[in-house]
């Protein structure tokens, strides 16, 4: 039996954190396959300054971020399809600021998927992490009971925070009908 295509293609696309990582090697390929990209970052991480990406004319660069609710919301007008890629990572910075851990991560969530509420968004693809399965992080499938560490621990801020995201977006999926 033939698997259905994953192919993202003739997309106006939003992406969160499309600056980062892994962001903006999804933007290579969606670039690639025809469609026209938003990038909306922080600009804290980076990575697509030596992609070259940033003077394709099918790619339009907003330096923001994801506590400003109004700028999203704007900065997604016209957009069919959003990848909310955008997160407070790396262990330093989750240990040294685990509020701003939360606020970005959930916080940000919440302005995204609220934000591609009010655009009329067809599809919302949030990104999470293993890190949600807790000690069982190499065990762990999307079927398993999630475990976190100790309530007060810094070190499962990230977790926590990406974990109460995934489930915000699931409800918002129940309650909107919104496509994840």
């Amino acid at each position: 039996m033939g698997k259905k295509s994953t192919k993202i293609s003739n997309n106006k696309v939003f992406i969160t954190g499309g600056g980062g990582f892994i962001g903006s090697h999804l933007c290579e390929r969606l670039l690639v396959n025809n469609n026209k990209v938003v990038i909306y970052d922080s600009g804290h991480r980076n990575a697509i300054i030596h992609t070259g990406l940033l003077k394709h004319p099918d790619l339009k660069f907003v330096k923001g971020d994801v506590l400003d609710f109004d700028k999203v919301r704007s900065s997604m007008r016209g957009c069919n399809l959003v990848i909310h890629c955008a997160a407070i990572a790396g262990i330093n910075t989750v240990i040294k600021k685990p509020i701003m851990t939360m606020k970005i991560n959930l916080f940000g969530t919440y302005n995204v998927i609220e934000a591609a509420i009010s655009n009329k968004v067809e599809k919302f693809i949030g990104f999470s992490t293993s890190e949600v399965y807790g000690p069982y992080i190499y065990k762990g499938s999307e079927d398993d009971l999630t475990t976190q560490g100790e309530v007060g621990k810094t070190r499962w801020t990230y977790a926590v925070s990406k974990l109460a995201a995934e489930h915000l977006v699931h409800c918002y999926k129940d309650e909107y009908g919104i496509d994840i």
